[in-house]
């Protein structure tokens, strides 16, 4: 079923058709100055994922896939192909999915600051184990709960409770082996100090995907 999702489609010539998905906590309006001053007469998509912007709010069970699979069924009713997929950090984790299992045809794939490969972190890991002993304390109610409030990236503190469990979910999610069946031209546009999405992911994607 194709939920609430918002977008604006920009008419224009539908031999190619550019997408943008946005990062998380951001909305459609994250590209409105790229597609601006892009001096191209082409077709243009850009979408409010679920629970950002004006679109509905996801199901509680949503992960990556989900949301993927949902932009899948907008393209679908939206009848577009050959495509050109602008991904930018979490809307690049649904860029490497739907350029990678499903049937789409993409003349290129552009990743900008793109999430979707995990690695190992030690302090990652004390947080983790910090962050669910705190939650333990909280449910004894040993602890008051705004312990618990402090706790957890920006973004995730931001969240109602359905989101932050989405959330969860989404940066769990490594899809470093889905990258080895994109065949379309990719680029990838980073900053070498980029401390959210490190450097180290675009040199990582750069040796798995042959055509980037």
């Amino acid at each position: 079923m194709v939920e609430k999702i918002d977008y604006l489609y920009i008419n224009g010539d539908t031999s190619l058709t550019y997408i943008f998905l946005h990062g998380w906590g951001m909305d459609k309006n994250a590209f409105s100055k790229v597609v601006q001053k892009m001096n191209d007469n082409h077709a243009k998509i850009l979408i409010d994922f679920l629970g950002f912007g004006k679109s509905g709010m996801p199901n509680e069970y949503y992960d990556t896939y989900e949301y993927a699979y949902q932009v899948f069924l907008l393209l679908k009713k939206l009848n577009v192909d050959n495509l050109v997929i602008v991904g930018h950090s979490f809307g690049g984790r649904v860029a490497i999915i739907l350029s990678s299992i499903f049937h789409i045809k993409i003349y290129t794939l552009i990743l900008s600051a793109s999430a979707g490969l995990n690695r190992f972190s030690f302090a990652k890991t004390i947080k983790v184990f910090i962050y669910k002993i705190k939650k333990y304390l909280v449910s004894k109610k040993l602890i008051s709960y705004k312990y618990l409030c402090n706790s957890g990236s920006v973004d995730y503190r931001k969240l109602d409770n359905t989101m932050k469990q989405i959330f969860i979910r989404v940066v769990n999610q490594d899809l470093s082996s889905l990258c080895n069946f994109i065949e379309c031209k990719t680029l990838l546009v980073w900053d070498k100090k980029d401390k959210v999405t490190g450097y180290w992911i675009a040199r990582k994607l750069n040796k798995i995907i042959g055509n980037s």
